[in-house]
């Protein structure tokens, strides 16, 4: 019987790994259960079907000591936790001292709706009341703006005049749209083998008959770099902000909470905050089923990927003549990918992406040396040596120079007019992405 290849094994192995990912993470959403009568469990507050409302309030401090620091923005009566719910406000930019700070925040609390003879405002220090706070400024590097280089209007031109923050610096934006979620749970937890995460949800804050409340939080992985607005109003006047509030069910708060951690470890690993953002994008704007699936089919590409890597580099590491291998499109095959890598890096691409096309790079640049036999003499001075060619490969080259000539009659038009039309009708950050548009991505 033939042992199995190393590769096949690390493969299986890989696979395995990511399905018990998957199923850990589809595990999340099946909580322990308990009888309603049996007296191990901890009951929902919920259960009891209670008249809730939702009260919004500002402050400029993070910590609160007295209600009289909070200023009433809104509130909604009767709240109704089966279904999502989401308004816009008019919030009063602070003073430029207070923007730097970061000082404004938005206070929530969901309560229950208050008894006759007593106002609403007593409600949020209820012993049932839940609390979650969100900041709405925060410091940010703005986006270099795209504008036509050859536009004449005034929206694509380029400004003379750079308002503070384009050189780099981050200047203060307000989070236009706050996602909280509401735990709509009413089912019981039992209180013995409870998981450590539920039970940090639930069991830290009960009612004083019991019960768990409805915990409230911010939507972490929905808060995104999208959703800052750089603040343009002067200090007084007004721009909109979009509280949404969304039921969650408590499986999705487990989840939730584990893509948190995930990606405070990702930013401990010095994934930058356009990587997380990006992987908050997977994540929160994908349907979960769709998302497992993608989960899937992404890790066994990149399985694929790496298995052509191997078999690409052990395929051209055996090959001693390259007669009938075209040297020209390995040197504009390798030419193109450094240019793609290179805007890669320049638009800051997630890892995610860059990880695998710089190692494809590197492949490219190494078969361009081994199908021109060039070695690398290593002195005080490295220097390229070229090694000689074989008959069969400088008639190969002769013909690939033939068919090189013909092709070019196409495609340097066809590149031109792919760069005046890019030139013309295509907003660029920079002059050199015209010549990418046209040029390196062509081949």
């Amino acid at each position: 019987m033939q042992r199995p290849s190393f590769t096949l094994v690390l493969s299986g192995l890989f696979l395995a790994y990511i399905l018990h990912s998957l199923w850990t993470i589809a595990s999340l959403f099946l909580p322990p259960t308990c009888h309603e009568t049996s007296k191990d469990c901890i009951q929902s507050h919920l259960s009891t079907k209670p008249k809730l409302q939702f009260l919004l309030y500002l402050s400029n401090s993070a910590n609160i000591q007295s209600q009289s620091e909070l200023k009433f923005l809104g509130r909604w009566k009767d709240l109704d936790l089966t279904e999502a719910k989401e308004e816009q406000y008019a919030v009063t930019i602070p003073g430029l001292a207070q923007q730097r700070a970061g000082t404004l925040h938005l206070h929530a609390f969901v309560s229950p709706m208050p008894p006759p003879g007593r106002r609403y405002q007593d409600m949020i220090s209820s012993p049932v009341a839940v609390y979650a706070r969100a900041p709405l400024i925060e410091s940010h590097v703005p986006q270099t703006e795209a504008f036509n280089l050859l536009g004449g209007d005034e929206q694509s031109a380029p400004r003379s005049s750079q308002p503070p923050g384009s050189d780099g610096r981050p200047v203060p934006h307000l989070r236009s749209h706050v996602p909280l979620l509401v735990l709509a749970e009413e089912a019981g937890l039992p209180r013995k083998d409870m998981p450590a995460d539920i039970a940090a949800m639930v069991a830290q804050r009960l009612s004083p008959e019991g019960r768990y409340l409805p915990l409230l939080r911010v939507d972490q992985l929905s808060t995104r770099v999208k959703h800052l607005t750089r603040i343009t109003a002067a200090p007084g006047e007004q721009m909109n902000v979009t509280v949404r509030l969304e039921p969650a069910r408590l499986g999705k708060m487990r989840l939730w909470m584990q893509f948190e951690l995930g990606m405070t470890s990702m930013q401990q690993l010095g994934f930058s905050a356009k990587d997380l953002d990006e992987v908050k994008g997977i994540f929160t704007e994908t349907n979960m089923v769709l998302l497992l699936v993608t989960m899937f089919v992404s890790a066994v590409h990149l399985l694929f990927d790496f298995l052509a890597f191997k078999n690409d580099i052990e395929f051209w590491r055996r090959r001693s003549s390259f007669a009938g291998l075209s040297t020209k499109a390995v040197l504009w095959r390798a030419f193109s990918q450094v240019v793609v890598f290179l805007y890669l890096l320049d638009e800051e691409t997630s890892y995610l992406v860059i990880v695998p096309m710089g190692i494809g790079t590197v492949i490219e640049i190494w078969k361009v040396f081994k199908a021109f036999h060039i070695s690398i003499r290593w002195g005080l001075v490295p220097r390229l040596s070229f090694g000689a060619r074989t008959s069969d490969e400088l008639r190969t080259a002769a013909f690939d120079s033939q068919s090189m000539t013909y092709l070019s009659y196409l495609l340097y038009p066809l590149c031109a007019a792919g760069a005046v039309y890019s030139l013309l009708y295509t907003p660029h950050k920079r002059c050199v992405e015209v010549g990418r548009e046209g040029g390196g991505e062509s081949w």
